[in-house]
């Protein structure tokens, strides 16, 4: 199957365009069958009035024609009406009305489709603008990368005109032999602000160009296909809504059936896939080439090479730089997850729409599918920008960061003087924005400072060991058009599953440990304040509970009880004590609410705390019900509390 992501690179405006183009003929055939309903309209109240004026007519005339103007015996006019002329007459004034009654039917089925389609198409406009909207904002987003490369160089220029006048001015000195101390501090000064500098650029120009790649390489083929599947699915309610009334037509007049069978027939054969063939033959750019990479120019009149530098306080600043990016990677990687499967749900649930309309809209459904995606760019984009400080990083100071304490800085205001624990200097009624604390070891700095202070927090943690290399999502294997370059993270493509498989169930906070649980010391831990126990590495401990702040409450085999970090105990082989994904209260407190959902399709619990669902049956929710978590609702069946899907229920009062 041909993908725009790969046949037709940069022409998101053109294929914006065409979506446009496509949802605009939408419109105006939904408002040629308003015009041929309101026809329809017209022609069946003329008939009505034209078989009302003949009945009249024929009454007045029936006796007269039935039997003459002067009968020998009496007779009425219904008498009159048995004449096998006159019965042929009334049908035919019947079958008159009912040509009229049928038109003002088709009018009525004709308005419905005109309305449906109209505003489907209007559904998919906004879709489209909305998608029109996000391209902008991802290639703004990629410029803005661009541009504080450019900032970066500017600072790099600057900060080695700095460092020759600060040379000049130490030879300066030594040839005087005044003040070479103080020359020689400031050259030294000069020297590191020029080598940060020199990294900062650096780093910005890896960023650029691999916020430039990803924006050739998966943002813009993911924004391609998701136009192509909205192409589909335009092209298939189209066509939908065409041959329900080309079917309408068929029905009401039996005159017209060469003609409707002809269009019906037409209609299957309308094939998007070969229609997008079509267009890519049209539209495909024989010669094309990604942009270059960005690569280092050296400061005018200062002459340099592209390595980043290696001094003790370019190291810090490094090491700093990947703590944050890994840190940030560990944020965002469970959040992709989550808005995959959201995507992927989503998608399940408008190819079920799809197949049953009965059970709902999928334009309602492709928005929100639609909305979760561009997210989800949005969010790998990120990830793409620290892989590449990672990288870069790596490549300077080595993998290991086992001796990494990194700091837990927040803003904060300082109302009496307080030094900056780097440059020594007073901080004193600053602003949150500009000075930091971190409230762990209580190390106090100015925002500026931050990158070249030392990860040696007496209260961190050391950070967890990452194998060399990217990070990497799962991705689904029912995406045909999903992308994988290397380590990209990709938006997936829309695929048509047939059925709404149940979402990604959030998981609830970690509930207390239970007794008797117990986990292996991966490193050992100096006590450094009051509450906390000191461990050796590899030492068994009996976890007592967690406290839900990143520390455990732990007993050792010499029987001290304290805290330790989370992460530096190994908890694999202990015990759980509550299930993850529901709060061991829920099972036992969960009461019925008295309102009902009924089940659309079958569900086969998953895990213990799961329900199993029979299409039809009705179930009963408790007081969380629809909103107990992100796409999951909690019901009662049998005195048992669980979870289920929520899109594989209704409420039992929606029809």
């Amino acid at each position: 199957m041909t993908s725009f992501g790969d046949a037709l690179p940069d022409q998101l405006s053109e294929l914006l365009g065409t979506a446009a183009a496509q949802q605009g003929l939408a419109t105006e055939l939904a408002n040629m069958l308003a015009e041929r309903a309101a026809l329809e309209r017209e022609y069946a109240g003329r008939l009505q009035a034209i078989t009302r004026k003949a009945r009249e007519r024929r009454d007045r005339r029936v006796l007269e024609a039935a039997v003459g103007p002067e009968p020998n015996r009496s007779v009425s006019a219904e008498e009159a009406k048995d004449s096998s002329l006159q019965k042929y007459i009334t049908f035919v004034l019947h079958t008159s009305d009912g040509a009229a009654n049928r038109s003002a039917t088709l009018a009525e089925q004709l308005d419905s489709v005109s309305n449906e389609l109209a505003a489907g198409a209007r559904k998919r406009e906004a879709v489209v603008k909305k998608h029109g909207a996000f391209g902008t904002k991802v290639l703004a987003e990629r410029d803005r990368f661009h541009s504080e490369r450019t900032k970066a160089k500017a600072k790099y220029d600057e900060s080695c005109s700095e460092l020759e006048s600060a040379r000049a001015k130490k030879v300066s000195a030594e040839g005087d032999g005044k003040h070479v101390d103080r020359a020689t501090k400031a050259w030294k000064e000069a020297e590191d602000t020029m080598e940060s500098a020199k990294n900062t650029y650096l780093c910005a120009i890896a960023v650029s160009n691999r916020a430039n790649s990803h924006f050739y390489k998966a943002t813009l083929p993911a924004l391609h296909d998701n136009l192509q599947a909205l192409w589909t699915l335009s092209s298939a309610r189209l066509v939908s809504s065409l041959s329900t009334a080309s079917a309408r037509m068929l029905a009401h007049e039996k005159t017209l059936a060469s003609g409707e069978e002809a269009s019906i027939a037409a209609a299957q054969n309308v094939d998007a896939l070969a229609d997008q063939e079509f267009y890519v033959k049209f539209n495909q750019r024989q010669h094309w080439s990604e942009p270059p990479p960005i690569t280092y120019e050296p400061a005018p009149g200062f002459y340099d090479t592209e390595e980043m530098k290696e001094g003790d306080a370019a190291r810090v600043q490094l090491q700093n730089r990947l703590l944050k990016a890994r840190a940030r990677i560990d944020e965002l990687v469970p959040i992709i997850e989550a808005k995959r499967r959201e995507a992927e749900g989503l998608e399940r649930l408008r190819a079920a729409y799809e197949g049953d309309s009965a059970l709902g809209n999928p334009d309602d459904v492709m928005d929100n599918l639609l909305d979760a995606l561009r997210e989800t760019t949005a969010l790998e984009l990120q990830v793409a920008v620290c892989e590449a400080e990672i990288e870069e990083c790596v490549g300077v100071i080595g993998e290991d960061s086992s001796d990494a304490r990194p700091h837990r800085f927040t803003p904060h205001n300082f109302t009496i003087p307080t030094t900056c624990g780097l440059c020594q200097s007073t901080m004193w009624g600053i602003s949150g924005r500009n000075a930091l604390i971190c409230k762990p070891c209580g190390y106090t700095c100015h925002a500026k400072c931050e990158a070249k202070v030392p990860p040696k927090c007496r209260a961190g943690n050391k950070p967890t060991h990452r194998p060399t290399g990217s990070v990497s999502l799962g991705r689904s294997s029912t995406s045909a058009s999903t992308r994988t370059t290397g380590s990209r993270l990709s938006m997936p493509a829309l695929a048509s599953p047939a059925r709404a498989a149940p979402p990604a169930r959030a998981v609830p906070p970690p509930q207390a440990a239970a007794p008797a649980a117990s986990g292996t010391m991966l490193y050992a831990y100096d006590a450094a304040n009051e509450g906390e126990v000191s461990v050796q590495a590899g030492e068994a401990v009996e976890v007592l509970a967690d406290d839900d702040g990143g520390w455990l409450s732990v007993r050792t085999g010499a029987g001290d009880s304290g805290l330790v970090p989370t992460s530096y105990v190994d908890l694999s082989g202990a015990p759980a004590a509550v299930p993850s994904t529901v709060p061991a209260a829920a099972a036992t407190q969960a009461q019925g609410c008295g309102e009902f959902v009924v089940a659309l399709f079958d569900y086969k619990a998953q895990d213990d705390d799961e329900l199993d669902l029979v299409a039809g049956e009705l179930v009963e929710l408790t007081t969380a019900g629809l909103t107990y978590a992100d796409g999951w609702a909690q019901g009662i069946k049998v005195g048992r509390v669980g979870v289920f899907p929520k899109t594989y229920v209704r409420p039992d009062d929606e029809e």
